[in-house]
C-alpha cells in the first residue's frame, strides 16, 4: 500500500511537473515566436504584430514613405485613400500594398500617397483629405462595408457586438489582468472566445441592418457626395475599389451593388470585388483565419486591375 501511494505521488508530481514544462513551453512560444493579426487589435499577438510591422509612419501620420519633393516633382499623385484595408492591416511589408503596387505597375510618372488609418470611417477619410497639406490628381478610395459607422454613430447606432469585445478586452477583472499578461492565456481565450468582429454573424447582421435604416443611408449618402465633390472641387479623377465582407461575399452583394450604382449615377468609376471574388477561397483571400483583412494575394489582384484602369485613362499600354 505504502508503494501504491508513492507511486500515485509520483504519477501526480510528474504529471503536475510536465504540465508545468509544456505550459512554460507554450508561453515561451507565443510571447517570442507567434505573431500574427486578428482584426481589431485585441490579441497581445496582434499588438506584437503592429509593432513589429506597423511601419514605416511618416511625418504626416501615416503608414507610408516621406513625401520629399524630389519625388513629388512634376508627377501625376495618387492618393489611396480609406481604412485598415488601404493602409494594409496584415500586410508585413508596404510594397506588397495593393497601393505600392499600382505605382510600381504606373512607372515613375506616378507618385502614390498612402493616406489611410485602421478604424477610419467616410467622415475621417474627408477630414483628411482637407487637412493634407497636397492636391491630389486622383483619388482611390477602397471603400470597405463599416465606412458607413461614422454616420450610424451620428446617429446613434452601436454595435452590441463589438462593445461587448472591447469590454471583455478592457475587464478589470482577475482573469483578464492575467490574460493581458499571458501570451498563451490571451491565445487560448479570444480562439475560445464566441465574438469576434470578423466572424460574428451578430455584428454583420448589424452591418446590414444600418444600410437598411434610411436615415443613416441618407446621411452616409451626404458623406459619400462630400468625398466626391472634393474630387471634382480639386479637379482630381476619382475611382472607388469596392471589398465585400471577405467571410461572407455572397451576402455583401446588396450592398455593395448599391454602392456601385451610388458612385456610378454619380459618374465615378468602381471596381467592385464581389463578383470577382464570389468562387474563391476565403483563406485565399484573407490575411489569416482569424482576420479577414486582404491577403497579399488579394492586394496584387487588386493592383492589377486598377492600374490596369488607370493607365487605360492616360493612354498608357
Amino acid at each position: 500500500m505504502r508503494n501504491l501511494k508513492h507511486v500515485k505521488k509520483s504519477n501526480i508530481l510528474l504529471l503536475l511537473t510536465s504540465l508545468f514544462v509544456t505550459c512554460l513551453l507554450m508561453e515561451i512560444f507565443f510571447r517570442y515566436v507567434f505573431i500574427q493579426t486578428n482584426g481589431i487589435d485585441v490579441t497581445l499577438a496582434s499588438q506584437k504584430w503592429l509593432q513589429s510591422y506597423w511601419k514605416p509612419i511618416n511625418s504626416l501620420g501615416f503608414r507610408d514613405g516621406e513625401y520629399t519633393k524630389d519625388y513629388l516633382a512634376g508627377k501625376h499623385l495618387i492618393f489611396i485613400v480609406g481604412d485598415s484595408f488601404a493602409a494594409g492591416y496584415g500586410i508585413k511589408d508596404i510594397d506588397k500594398r495593393f497601393g505600392n503596387l499600382i505605382g510600381s505597375r504606373l512607372g515613375n510618372s506616378f507618385a502614390v500617397l498612402n493616406i489611410a488609418q485602421r478604424g477610419w470611417s467616410t467622415d475621417d477619410e474627408i477630414a483628411a483629405l482637407a487637412a493634407f497639406p497636397l492636391k491630389p490628381d486622383t483619388v482611390v478610395l477602397a471603400y470597405y462595408l463599416n465606412d458607413i459607422e461614422g454616420a450610424a454613430r451620428k446617429y446613434g447606432a452601436y454595435s452590441s457586438d463589438v462593445d461587448g469585445i472591447y469590454a471583455a478586452y478592457n475587464s478589470p477583472s482577475l482573469f483578464h489582468s492575467l490574460r493581458r499578461n499571458s501570451f498563451l492565456v490571451d491565445f487560448l481565450y479570444w480562439r475560445l472566445y464566441p465574438l469576434t468582429i470578423e466572424k460574428n454573424a451578430g455584428w454583420w447582421r448589424w452591418v446590414r441592418g444600418v444600410y437598411d435604416n434610411k436615415k443613416i443611408w441618407e446621411m452616409h449618402e451626404l458623406e459619400l457626395d462630400e468625398l466626391a465633390f472634393y474630387c471634382s472641387s480639386v479637379n482630381a479623377d476619382m475611382y472607388v475599389i469596392i471589398f465585400p465582407n471577405l467571410l461572407d461575399i455572397p451576402g455583401s452583394v446588396a450592398i455593395t451593388d448599391r454602392i456601385a450604382t451610388f458612385f456610378a449615377e454619380r459618374n465615378v468609376k468602381t471596381l467592385n470585388l464581389a463578383p470577382l471574388l464570389m468562387n474563391m477561397k476565403k483563406s485565399r483571400l484573407t490575411v489569416n483565419s482569424s482576420d479577414a483583412h486582404p491577403s497579399e494575394f488579394l492586394h496584387a489582384f487588386v493592383a492589377e486591375r486598377m492600374s490596369s484602369v488607370i493607365r487605360k485613362a492616360h493612354g498608357l499600354p
